[in-house]
């Protein structure tokens, strides 16, 4: 399968905080999953759902399965989401044939 193991990652990237909530602004990734985490395919920067105070968390995972099939054509799905992950594959299309870190 072409995409299976890489992820659709948002990542939740704070700027303010509270005693009971946190607020900021999300960041979407293509990521292989890895022992704990999720490392971005482009960066290569790792993502963790429980990473401690003011560090970005994960906010969403997807499989990429979900909107691609076998062979790499798009699926028909009504994921509103969907547009965004089209276009981060076609922007990281280079890095999903190169080898693992």
């Amino acid at each position: 399968m072409k995409y299976n193991g890489y992820y659709y990652v948002e990542v939740l990237i704070p700027t303010e905080f509270s005693l009971t909530m946190k607020s900021g602004y999300t960041k979407s990734f293509i990521c292989k999953k890895i022992d704990d985490g999720y490392k971005d395919i482009e960066s290569g920067s790792v993502f963790k759902s429980a990473t401690g105070f003011g560090m970005p968390e994960l906010f969403a995972t997807i499989p990429l399965t979900e909107y691609f099939n076998r062979l790499g054509l798009k699926k028909s799905t009504k994921d509103y989401r969907k547009e965004e992950v089209y276009k981060l594959v076609k922007k990281n299309k280079s890095n999903f044939s190169k080898k693992d870190k």
